[in-house]
């Protein structure tokens, strides 16, 4: 399987690469089919957006990575290592250091990674053995069993007298919760070539019970209630939503099924920062995320308000400091009206009168200060341009608070 690694926001045209007109329409057929815009269509082109991760149509996968200079030449090996401790940092997928080094000696895709943790949770079920549950099943036997459907009975054997058409209640592994990781291993058999991957879907595909083949949507996911039986399969779950939800087959020709598992890279990147940050200021500020309050409201709408991140001085909770994050970089360090008049809202209506837009920079840390002009001079907005690499060039695990 051929492997493109490209950036966000690059282009990639049909003839570049091995990208083809056939890959080309399919993901164009795919993209239709998405709620979110994740790519951009152009005549025989296709310009990716902030959405990051793995791509994979006909042959062909399509790895997009993160850029934290837009302006510099990144290097992919480097950003995609940064992407998975990303990923890791905020609770997507666990690599384990194992996994971190058969990706560096193998050259394992992000789509092959994800594979393997897929994989793995779901050979620790096989091994711990899968949760059975009752189910109701009616059925022309040949023994009473259950309660009788009358109606059903005399319709079916009115010369089958030796026959009971019955509704009972059956105890094997029948349910949506296997069904969903029984599909998964089908589909992911599609998309690798990696050996040790193939063998490992083999072998899992050969221990699983026979299931019946389920359609799964959105709501699938939603009308799963977990309990302490089914705890342990939270994981696997999670991992077979982002495969079955972005999978669309190829019912005509065979050859060209399409997968992707993508990642916005404004909410990682919030995620992140929010993290770190708890690390960083334990013990100096106290952090709240994703704070909705109701900004306006009109007759038939409202607005609300909604900032990254909140941090209240645990010395004094009145000291409030709200932070935006902004997956970009500002042209010549200028940040945009709409953003400077947001962070103003902010300041009025959670009583503070400090604020920091962050930006991702693979250079040094660097603030810079703002201040509202009259009647409000002390309410200040600064940036804060964020290293998110340390010495080593890995992803910091910590990140610590500037003096504002």
């Amino acid at each position: 399987m051929q492997t493109i690694s490209i950036f966000e926001y690059d282009t990639l045209r049909v003839g570049e690469q091995g990208f083809t007109a056939e890959h080309f329409e399919r993901l164009a057929c795919w993209h239709s089919t998405q709620p979110k815009q994740y790519f951009s269509l152009g005549y025989e082109s296709i310009t990716f957006k902030q959405f990051v991760g793995v791509m994979c149509v006909g042959g062909l996968t399509l790895q997009i990575l993160p850029k934290i200079d837009r302006e510099a030449q990144e290097d992919a090996g480097k950003m995609q290592k940064i992407l998975l401790q990303m990923l890791h940092a905020c609770q997507k997928i666990t690599i384990e250091s194992s996994q971190q080094a058969l990706l560096d000696l193998q050259s394992l895709t992000l789509l092959d990674l994800y594979i393997e943790l897929f994989l793995q949770e779901t050979q620790f079920l096989l091994r711990k053995g899968l949760v059975k549950k009752y189910r109701q099943e009616s059925g022309n036997l040949y023994t009473l069993k259950g309660a009788l459907q009358f109606s059903k009975h005399l319709a079916y054997n009115a010369v089958h007298q030796e026959r009971f058409y019955t509704q009972h209640q059956v105890y094997d592994h029948e349910h949506a919760l296997n069904q969903i990781l029984h599909k998964a291993l089908h589909i992911v058999a599609r998309f690798t070539q990696n050996p040790y991957l193939t063998d490992k879907i083999g072998r899992l595909r050969a221990d699983f019970p026979t299931l019946q083949d389920i359609k799964v949507t959105e709501k699938t996911f939603e009308r799963i209630p977990f309990n302490r039986k089914t705890i342990g399969y939270r994981k696997a779950i999670t991992l077979a939503k982002m495969i079955l939800l972005h999978y669309m087959p190829d019912v005509q020709g065979g050859r060209q099924d399409t997968l992707a598992i993508l990642f916005d890279m404004n909410k990682l990147f919030e995620e992140y920062v929010a993290i770190a940050l708890g690390r960083g200021l334990v013990g100096k500020y106290d952090i709240t995320t994703q704070i909705q309050e109701k900004f306006w409201k009109g007759e038939n709408a409202t607005l609300r308000l909604r900032p990254d991140i909140l941090l209240a001085s645990l010395e004094n909770p009145k000291d409030k400091i709200v932070l935006d994050t902004k997956w970009k970089m500002p042209q010549d360090d200028k940040p945009s009206s709409a953003d400077i008049y947001q962070m103003f809202a902010y300041c009025a209506h959670f009583g503070t009168t400090q604020s920091l837009l962050l930006y991702p920079t693979a250079g040094k840390d660097k603030l810079l200060q703002g201040n509202f002009r009259a009647p409000n001079e002390a309410i200040s907005c600064g940036l804060w341009f964020i290293n998110l690499l340390d010495e080593d060039g890995n992803l910091k695990r910590a990140l610590h608070f500037p003096t504002v």
